[in-house]
């Protein structure tokens, strides 16, 4: 998700093929940064356009489903209550679960390696151990500092 949000959108030329990016940009972002921006799995995880089609609204690049992700991620992690804890933990193990797919899709699949790619799926995993912290934390009680 986050390599979509720090390289998609924004690093593509006006044919939106990665290929033609600058080699710098290209270096820079890792060797398999922009192969994989360019190919099926950057939009709707490669799934979307399968199931509901390719004009679908919901096949997306996957930079808007990380955007709307860490977003909540976010505001759902400055809130104190209960049930706000359990949906922060359920949407991390959704991303978690998400970050297991695409990178086997990366490691089997395109046989290749991203450094973006493989701290986006780090940070997911620290979301995640943090919201399973504050799952577990008590509700009643006001941290002290």
């Amino acid at each position: 998700m986050v390599p979509e949000i720090v390289s998609g959108k924004m690093l593509r030329s006006r044919t939106g093929s990665p290929y033609s990016l600058d080699p710098l940009i290209r270096w820079s972002l890792g060797p398999g940064c922009s192969t994989e921006l360019g190919i099926g799995w950057g939009r709707g995880f490669g799934l979307v356009e399968h199931v509901l089609g390719q004009d679908s609204i919901l096949n997306q690049s996957n930079s808007i489903f990380g955007c709307i992700f860490y977003t909540l991620q976010l505001l759902l992690g400055c809130l104190r209550t209960r049930w706000a804890s359990v949906l922060l933990l359920l949407s991390s193990l959704v991303s978690l679960a998400g970050s297991v797919y695409l990178a086997w899709i990366l490691f089997f699949v395109l046989y290749d390696f991203c450094i973006v790619c493989i701290t986006t799926y780090a940070i997911n995993m620290g979301l995640m151990w943090l919201s399973f912290q504050k799952v577990q934390e008590p509700q009643g009680k006001a941290k002290r500092h």
